[in-house]
């Protein structure tokens, strides 16, 4: 896959999660993110009755919570490519593209990048 991303990539807190909107079935861990987008792993539950078009942002134990991003899916794909697996399940990985985020979610955005990184993918 080519990196189409213009932004540099960020390794997130192990404990930041994203959620796509209207129908919170597509929920896991972020993988990476940056100001103009991220990617998550997750295990799917359901097909989502509506494409998604917001993106939730938060972090598990912590009050930190960016909500509502306008986003499209840039990929969606199932990922065999971890090494070590704990579950028959399989695991997706999804991209998606911020767009349109308010100023208040860019400062937002902009604080989390700033305090819950660990480093550069």
């Amino acid at each position: 896959m080519n990196n189409r991303r213009k932004s540099k990539r960020f390794l997130p807190d192990s404990r930041a999660f994203a959620c796509l909107r209207p129908d919170f079935v597509k929920l896991g861990k972020i993988k990476d993110i940056s100001r103009g987008g991220l990617s998550f792993r997750y295990i799917p539950n359901q097909s989502p009755a509506e494409e998604p078009n917001k993106i939730d942002i938060f972090l598990s134990g912590n009050n930190f919570f960016l909500t509502k991003i306008k986003c499209k899916v840039v990929y969606d794909f199932i990922d065999n490519n971890d090494s070590v697996s704990f579950s028959k399940l399989d695991e997706w990985q999804c991209g998606v593209q911020f767009e349109k985020a308010t100023e208040e979610q860019r400062l937002k955005l902009n604080s989390f990048l700033n305090d819950h990184v660990t480093g550069t993918a």
